[in-house]
């Protein structure tokens, strides 16, 4: 998240007040959140979410060198799209399973 806030504040094509009030928020909150033992469960299911973002890296790297008609790019967006619909759409509307 400190990269990602870093690096939206660096390149203006993806400066803009939601992402960087995302990023400053999610910084700043998070380890409050983990230290003071608060909303942990919805800390880690945002965090865990970020996993799909080396799908979507590969994907601009390989459309950046010239790959994007490639086996392996298709590939990876179709494994891209699976993993962030069950990783971020599936179980934001799964309700939490957790104990207190």
């Amino acid at each position: 998240m400190v990269y990602d806030f870093i690096y939206c504040m660096l390149h203006k094509p993806v400066r803009s007040p939601l992402i960087l009030g995302h990023h400053l928020i999610s910084v700043l909150i998070w380890p409050y959140g983990v230290l003071r033992h608060r909303l942990v469960f919805l800390i880690l299911f945002f965090v865990s979410t970020e996993a799909t973002n080396v799908g979507q890296h590969t994907r601009i790297l390989l459309l950046k060198t010239g790959c994007d008609g490639t086996r392996f790019y298709l590939a990876n967006g179709i494994g891209w799209a699976v993993a962030f619909f069950v990783v971020r759409m599936a179980r934001a509307l799964t309700p939490p399973s957790h104990t207190a």
